[in-house]
């Protein structure tokens, strides 16, 4: 009894035939090929022409001439066929298009590029046209999004501007700026300085090499002179030309020395008008705030002082009325006392009660003048301490005026004697040149 072996279940396309069936190149496998040929009944489709394995590569001519009308029909003239892909990138092509391929087209999510590394001249038409609409898809989608998101960018931008433009300018900006620009300058001050000691150092040295070969050309001339004469005369040249190189570095190192004066002079200068300017600008903010505290101060005493007068007035109104009706309610209880004598007992405790609301009355009334005093006395010690805070700021500052009319009277006797020293020293210069004249 004899079995059939079962033909192999094939399920990706050979690539040896294109998607309408017909051979590209006869497949070497034959009807062993692991993969679908025409023949078979998992081809997809419609079988335009059956295949038929052969050993060599001749085609009738009525096939040919179908192939021939067939890829005029389907690619332009003049050009050559589409090169085969390889095997396993047409068997990974058909199992990534199985898969189940995620439909978020968002910029974290990346196919896999081993199933796309292939060049595009090797992809079928097919495929082309089947990855062309997701990558479109994904192309419009990430355009919105970067649309939308620019336009939110612009949006927040323009809201910012509005506000930073409706709150006004900001003083700390200017704050910054102001010392970013007195760094600035300060650096470029320190620059200077450092450029010149640098140059300093350089011509130092260089004015020590001179002063060395000028004394080692000496000690050669001094040496030829005592040999002889004509020798001696041959390092005259030499050695003129190192006494000028020694003249002008010596000058130019003076000059640099100058310079190098000057710019610290420069940044001192700078210094000290920084300084002064800080200390008046502390000392105007303070005063300000002295001021404002001490305005502060005095209107709440005032207004604490005239919420104590009125209720002091309210007070010291209020005991007459109370007296009155003492006085009414004893002249009531003595006729009742008069009048009926066995409502003794309930008179005697509403008498009691009538004695103790007028001793409280009284004490209240006692309290409320005592107060009335405090409060009078208040307002007049809140306004001397005031009185007292602004006469120390007086006398600080008329101290301070003093100090800067001393520091001006110096600095302008200074000047004089000065301007007086040199126009002696001019006058003795001119008269040293007349006389050698």
């Amino acid at each position: 009894m004899s079995f059939s072996k079962p033909a192999p279940y094939k399920k990706y396309q050979c690539r040896y035939f294109d998607e309408t069936g017909y051979p590209l190149t006869p497949c070497k496998q034959g009807d062993q090929c692991r993969f679908v040929h025409p023949e078979d009944p998992q081809w997809p489709g419609v079988k335009c022409y059956p295949y038929f394995h052969k050993n060599t590569s001749s085609y009738s001519s009525r096939a040919r001439h179908d192939y021939d009308s067939d890829r005029r029909h389907r690619s332009p003239s003049g050009g050559r066929g589409v090169p085969l892909a390889p095997q396993g990138a047409l068997y990974r092509r058909f199992k990534v298009e199985e898969e189940d391929i995620p439909l978020n087209y968002d910029s974290n999510w990346k196919p896999d590029s081993t199933s796309r590394r292939r060049p595009a001249s090797q992809e079928p038409s097919g495929d082309r046209r089947r990855t062309a609409e997701p990558s479109e898809k994904r192309k419009a989608t990430d355009q919105t999004e970067s649309n939308a998101e620019t336009t939110n960018k612009n949006i927040i931008n323009a809201s910012n501007a509005s506000a930073s433009n409706s709150t006004g300018p900001n003083p700390h900006v200017d704050s910054d700026a102001e010392a970013k620009e007195r760094a600035e300058r300060f650096v470029s001050m320190f620059k200077d300085v450092a450029m010149v000691s640098s140059q300093i150092i350089q011509d130092t040295v260089l004015l020590d090499q001179e002063e060395r070969k000028l004394q080692t050309f000496n000690e050669i001339s001094t040496t030829l002179a005592k040999i002889s004469a004509s020798s001696a005369a041959s390092v005259a040249g030499p050695i003129a030309d190192i006494l000028l190189a020694h003249a002008q570095s010596k000058e130019r190192l003076d000059e640099n020395f100058r310079l190098l004066g000057a710019a610290w002079e420069k940044v001192f200068n700078s210094f000290m008008v920084e300084f002064s300017t800080g200390l008046e600008n502390k000392l105007q903010a303070a005063l300000a705030s002295v001021k404002n505290e001490a305005r502060l101060a005095l209107n709440s005493n005032n207004s604490e002082s005239q919420s104590l007068k009125r209720r002091s007035d309210r007070i010291s109104t209020s005991p007459e009325p109370e007296r009155q009706g003492d006085r009414r309610s004893i002249n009531r209880r003595q006729n009742r006392d008069q009048n009926s004598s066995p409502a003794r007992g309930r008179s005697s405790t509403r008498d009691y009660k009538r004695r103790r609301l007028a001793s409280s009355s009284r004490s209240y009334s006692r309290e409320s003048r005592q107060n009335k005093g405090e409060t009078a006395a208040r307002p007049s010690m809140a306004q001397v301490s005031l009185d007292d805070i602004l006469n120390q700021m007086k006398m600080k500052i008329d101290q301070q005026t003093d100090s800067l009319q001393k520091l001006s009277k110096e600095n302008e006797e200074v000047n004089r004697r000065l301007t007086l020293y040199l126009v002696h020293f001019r006058g003795i210069e001119s008269l040293s040149g007349i006389a050698q004249k």
